[in-house]
């Protein structure tokens, strides 16, 4: 007995170190390399949920423009603030036009930054659900816009 259970102590030792050497340990990596801009938040500031605000990761290259749709049943909108990760408004020419705005950076955003665009005086037809806004961006040297994403934010359940 004391020999069978040596003899597969033995076995198991000596099958885990063939295998050990034989086959490389597990390793999970996972890398991303984003080419375009893109989402990276969304959400609401305060308590009123009168203020929607969606945060762009400038990656790739320098960005130019930003058109966002807006929500169908989106009744006011008083102001857009556009700020860097630091806080600092970034200059930016804004139109708003029925059912979208558009943004036109005067000097490009260079990539590896981020863009923080606040909408305020937001008032809905609806209270609860969510806000659904679709983003596309325009990049330095490139023609046509392209659609980075959509900005999704829950609303309230109180009316605006």
């Amino acid at each position: 007995m004391k020999n069978l259970v040596f003899g597969t102590v033995s076995a198991l030792v000596l099958a885990g170190t063939v295998m050990s050497t034989i086959v490389p340990p597990a390793q999970a990596q996972m890398s991303f390399n984003f080419s375009a801009p893109f989402i990276a938040d969304s959400g609401l500031i305060g308590a009123s949920g009168s203020q929607h605000f969606i945060t762009v990761a400038v990656t790739g290259h320098p960005l130019t423009d930003l058109m966002i749709t807006l929500p169908n049943d989106m009744r006011v909108l008083e102001g857009i603030k556009i700020t860097d990760q630091m806080g600092k408004e970034v200059a930016a020419n804004v139109a708003v036009s029925t059912g979208s705005i558009t943004i036109n950076f005067p000097q490009p955003v260079a990539p590896d930054n981020f863009l923080k665009i606040t909408l305020s005086g937001v008032k809905m037809d609806r209270a609860g659900g969510t806000a659904i806004y679709r983003v596309s961006a325009m990049k330095e040297g490139l023609v046509g816009q392209i659609p980075i994403g959509t900005a999704i934010v829950r609303l309230r359940e109180t009316s605006n």
